[in-house]
């Protein structure tokens, strides 16, 4: 057993120098601060990457308390700023914030599916999705509400197949929500299950 565990011990520390050698290997690429003239803060929730190592992140921008805005950006793979885009609903609505971001490739062009929640008074009122092409040019976009009356819809992932279908999951109170779009934007279907509870 003793000479069990210093094998174990001996192979642990093995592996455990190889990966830091490997790490540090690897090097430190770039760091990009984004900042808007206008907001007072910058939150991002998710990033992707694409085929030539482009870096597509969205979160979004805050003006105060639950005021924010849902934004997504595009940076080179060498960390060269190419295109940021922002969505406000109007100033009724007192935040829009993007949560989960998807790519497809369509031939040789890619496409950016970024799926979020836009609220009201503190409450999520509906799911926003929004589709760019890789010049962040806007398609399309589609708003979503699961149905569930007096409860905020929280969007948990959206994922895209390789024909261009958008597929968002979420929750809202104690029901699960998904929904499938094409890559026209037209609704092929949508559920809504109870989640189990205890």
């Amino acid at each position: 057993m003793k000479n069990l565990r210093l094998i174990l011990l001996i192979f642990g520390s093995i592996f455990f120098l190889i990966n830091e050698t490997s790490f540090a290997q690897e090097g430190f690429k770039w760091a990009k601060h984004y900042s808007d003239p206008g907001a007072r803060s910058q939150v991002a929730y998710d990033v992707v990457t694409d085929a030539n190592g482009n870096v597509y992140i969205t979160g979004l921008n805050s003006n105060g308390y639950s005021v924010n805005d849902m934004v997504t950006i595009k940076y080179s793979s060498s960390g060269k700023y190419k295109w940021g885009k922002t969505f406000n609903t109007s100033s009724e609505y007192t935040g829009e914030v993007g949560k989960s971001i998807a790519l497809y490739k369509n031939g040789t062009k890619s496409y950016v599916y970024v799926a979020g929640e836009v609220a009201f008074s503190g409450l999520t009122q509906y799911i926003k999705i929004i589709k760019y092409d890789e010049s962040g040019n806007e398609k399309w976009q589609k708003e979503f509400d699961p149905g569930v009356p007096g409860s905020s819809d929280f969007v948990a992932k959206v994922t895209a197949d390789t024909l261009g279908n958008c597929y968002i999951a979420g929750y809202s109170a104690n029901k699960a929500f998904g929904a499938k779009y094409d890559s026209s934007g037209n609704v092929i279907y949508t559920n809504l299950i109870n989640m189990p509870t205890g």
